[in-house]
């Protein structure tokens, strides 16, 4: 599963996920239940590469607040800690998501979308290996 192939789950387009582009990542996205991705990009023909798959519950402010989340993390909560460790380092990583009309189909979703990742590729994913 590339990371180019998510149009098929309607994720929508990819955009910088970088702290200087927090304020403009944060205003696009919403406070609706769905499922964020995010991959890294390369220079040259090598395909972007899935890093992370993630869900963001409407209770808790939905995709908005998971990527806040990432951006700003608690010091126990781990897989945000590897993403901001990893925007801090890197500025070529992209995030797209996909809006579920609820969190189990958000959950089955992101199942989906890892199990499908670890057949092909043969290792977890690299920021939210288990989240």
């Amino acid at each position: 599963m590339a990371a180019n192939d998510l149009t098929d789950y309607a994720f929508g387009e990819w955009l910088p996920f970088t702290e200087e582009n927090e304020r403009a990542l944060l205003d696009a996205l919403p406070r609706s239940t769905g499922v964020v991705a995010i991959r890294r990009t390369f220079e040259g023909d090598r395909e972007p590469e899935m890093v992370c798959v993630a869900v963001g519950a409407n209770h808790s402010g939905g995709v908005q607040m998971r990527v806040r989340q990432m951006l700003h993390p608690g010091r126990t909560q781990s897989t945000n800690l590897r993403i901001r460790a990893a925007l801090e380092q890197e500025d070529d990583l992209e995030l797209a998501w996909a809006l579920r009309a609820n969190e189990a189909a958000c959950k089955e979703l992101r199942a989906k979308l890892v199990n499908q990742y670890e057949r092909e590729y043969g290792h977890p994913l690299e920021l939210c290996p288990g989240s």
